[in-house]
C-alpha cells in the first residue's frame, strides 16, 4: 500500500482550492506565472519585467559584459498617459503623473505578473524604481500603453534598461 496515496489526494484539493482562490480573488498579489501549477487566466494582461545592465549591441543583443534578468517590482496601472500629462525627470523616469493611477501589482522574483479586474480600454504602466516612476514612451506620445480586452490575455515585456549601454 501506498502511504502517500492519502496524503497526495488531501495535497491536490489544497493546492486546487488556493488556485480557484488566487483566480477569483479581487485584491491583487504578487502572483508567479512562471511557476509550474500557473494557469493562463481568461483575460488580462500577462507580463514580465526584464532589468538589463551593462552593455549590448547596437541591436540590443547581450553582450559578454551585459545582463538580463527578471525583477520583482511593484507595477503602477495608469489611466492613458501621455507626454502632456507628465513631469519629465531625468532618463526614463517621470517626476509627476496628472492622470489617475487606477490600479497596483507586483511582480514576482522572476519579474513575471498578471493584471486583471480592468474595464475595458487602454492603460498606460510605470514602474517603481528606488522611489522614482520609469516609464518608456510607446506608439506617439504615449508611455507604455497596454491594452485591457474582455475575453483576451494580452502578453507584454518590460525592460528596464536605465543601466544598459548600447
Amino acid at each position: 500500500m501506498n502511504l502517500w496515496t492519502p496524503y497526495s489526494r488531501h495535497l491536490n484539493k489544497i493546492l486546487l482550492t488556493i488556485c480557484v482562490s488566487l483566480m477569483t480573488c479581487q485584491k491583487k498579489a504578487v502572483v508567479q506565472p512562471t511557476h509550474p501549477l500557473f494557469i493562463l487566466p481568461a483575460e488580462g494582461i500577462v507580463g514580465k519585467i526584464l532589468f538589463k545592465e551593462g552593455n549590448f549591441n547596437s541591436d540590443g543583443e547581450i553582450t559578454d559584459e551585459g545582463r538580463i534578468y527578471g525583477v520583482q517590482r511593484e507595477i503602477l496601472v495608469f489611466e492613458l498617459t501621455n507626454l502632456k500629462d507628465v513631469e519629465i525627470g531625468d532618463g526614463d523616469f517621470v517626476n509627476y503623473i496628472s492622470t489617475n493611477p487606477v490600479d497596483t501589482i507586483f511582480s514576482d522574483y522572476h519579474g513575471s505578473f498578471v493584471i486583471g479586474g480592468l474595464q475595458e480600454g487602454v492603460y498606460s504602466l510605470f514602474i517603481k524604481e528606488n522611489d522614482r516612476l520609469y516609464g518608456k514612451l510607446g506608439d506617439g506620445d504615449n508611455f507604455f500603453p497596454v491594452r485591457y480586452q474582455k475575453d483576451s490575455v494580452n502578453k507584454i515585456m518590460i525592460e528596464i534598461d536605465y543601466l544598459a549601454n548600447y
